[in-house]
C-alpha cells in the first residue's frame, strides 16, 4: 500500500490525479476499486505518455533508440515466439536502472511476480491432473519454448549493445520473471495502425472479470497525448474496477498470466472427426451448419473437422449434428432429417 500511495503522489505533481482510486487487498489479491461512482463513459484513468511504458521508439529513452531500430529491421525477431514484446521488455530493463520518472519508479517496485504460479512451472503432476481432454499440456511445452527461445534471443542483443546493459546485468531467471510480468499485465493495441505494447501504472491493477460478465468495466482509448480509460457501464463508489484480458479458458490464464479461474465460462473441450469420404449431401448439411469451412483434407486423401467447445457456448448442438452427419451414410441423413428437421432448424437458429 505505501508502494501506491508513492506512486500517486508521483503522479500528482505530474498533474494527474488518482485521489478516487485505491488499491484493495484481499484473500490473496489485489486489486482496483473506485471511491466515487462512475458512469458509463466516464474517465477512470487519463495518462499521460510520458508516464506508461509503451514499445514505441519515439517514447523510449533515447539511449535504447538504436537497439529498437535494429529490432525493427529484423523482422525474424518478431516473429519468434514473444518476439513481439522485445522492445516493451529491454524498456523495463533499462527503466529498472534509469527510471524516465517517479511515477514508473514506483510502479516498477511491484515488477516481482511469482514465476511459479505460471503454468510452465508447475510439476508434470499438476499438468496431468488437469485431464486428459485439457490443452495444457500442449500448451506448456509452447511456454517452455518461447521463454528458452527469449532468453537466448535477450542474451545475444545484449552482447551487441553492451553499452547500454553491461555484462551479467540480470540472469535467465530475471528474464523469466520480467517476460511473465509483461505477458500478464500489457495491454495489445494499435497507436496510428502501430501495433503497441503497453504496461500503464495504476490500471495494470485491475484483476480480470470475464466476458459475458458485467463486471468487465473499463476500455482503453487514445486522445491526443494521453491514455485513456473510460467505464463500459456504471460502477458504484466502492466498486472494483475490473477488465475482461480476453475470452480464455483456464489453460491459456494459467500459461500468460498465472492465474486460473472456477467455472470458466471459456474453458474448451476440443472435438475431433476423421472420415474417408463425404458426399455432396453431407457436405450440403455441413455447410448449413456452418462449418463446413473447418475441414480439412488428410495426406490420405480423407477428411477431419476439429470443433472447440466453451462453456459459454449456448448449446454444444452442432457438434452432436456434426458427428450424425459424417457418422452416417446419405440414405439414413434423409430419413433423420424427416423425423428430426426440429432439432436442425434450432441449430442453425441458436449459432
Amino acid at each position: 500500500m505505501r508502494l501506491f500511495d508513492q506512486m500517486k503522489s508521483a503522479a500528482s505533481e505530474e498533474g494527474v490525479s488518482i485521489e478516487d482510486l485505491v488499491l484493495t487487498v484481499g484473500s490473496g489479491n489485489r486489486g482496483l476499486t473506485t471511491l466515487c461512482e462512475r458512469k458509463e463513459g466516464e474517465v477512470l484513468l487519463s495518462m499521460p505518455w510520458n508516464l506508461v511504458i509503451s514499445s514505441r521508439s519515439e517514447d523510449c529513452p533515447e539511449v535504447l533508440r538504436p537497439l529498437f531500430d535494429h529490432i525493427k529491421k529484423r523482422p525474424e525477431l518478431r516473429s519468434i515466439p514473444g518476439g513481439y514484446f522485445l522492445e516493451i521488455l529491454f524498456r523495463v530493463l533499462y527503466e529498472l536502472k534509469h527510471p524516465s520518472n517517479d511515477v514508473i519508479k514506483h510502479y516498477l517496485k511491484f515488477l516481482h511476480v511469482n514465476v511459479q504460479d505460471f503454468a510452465h512451472r508447475w510439476s508434470a503432476e499438476a499438468v496431468r491432473l488437469c485431464g486428459p481432454m485439457s490443452l495444457l499440456p500442449m500448451r506448456v511445452e509452447d511456454s517452455k519454448a518461447r521463454i528458452k527461445k527469449l532468453q537466448s534471443v535477450v542474451e545475444d542483443l545484449v552482447l551487441q549493445f553492451k553499452e547500454i546493459f553491461p555484462k551479467d546485468s540480470f540472469d535467465d531467471d530475471f528474464i523469466e520473471m520480467v517476460h511473465c510480468f509483461i505477458m500478464s499485465r500489457c495491454h495489445n493495441t494499435k497507436f496510428n495502425e502501430e501495433k503497441l505494447s503497453v504496461l500503464i501504472p495504476f490500471a495494470d491493477f485491475c484483476n480480470h472479470k470475464p466476458s459475458p460478465f458485467p463486471a468487465a468495466n473499463r476500455f482503453v482509448t487514445y486522445e491526443k497525448e494521453y491514455l485513456v480509460i473510460k467505464a463500459t457501464g456504471d460502477i458504484q463508489a466502492g466498486d472494483e474496477v475490473t477488465f475482461s484480458y480476453g475470452d480464455f479458458g483456464n489453460d491459456i490464464l494459467a500459461c500468460n498470466y498465472g492465474f486460473t479461474i472456477s467455472n470458466n465460462p471459456h474453458d474448451q473441450v476440443p472435438l475431433g472427426f476423421s472420415k474417408s469420404v463425404i458426399d455432396e449431401y453431407q457436405f450440403e448439411l455441413l455447410k448449413q451448419l456452418n462449418i463446413a469451412d473447418f475441414l480439412r483434407r488428410t495426406e490420405n486423401g480423407g477428411y477431419i473437422i476439429n470443433l472447440v467447445f466453451r462453456g459459454c457456448d449456448p448449446f454444444p448442438a452442432a457438434g452432436i449434428m456434426a458427428a450424425r452427419i459424417l457418422m452416417n451414410d446419405s440414405e439414413k441423413l434423409k430419413e433423420w432429417w424427416e423425423n428430426d428437421k426440429h432439432e436442425f432448424v434450432k441449430v442453425q437458429k441458436i449459432r
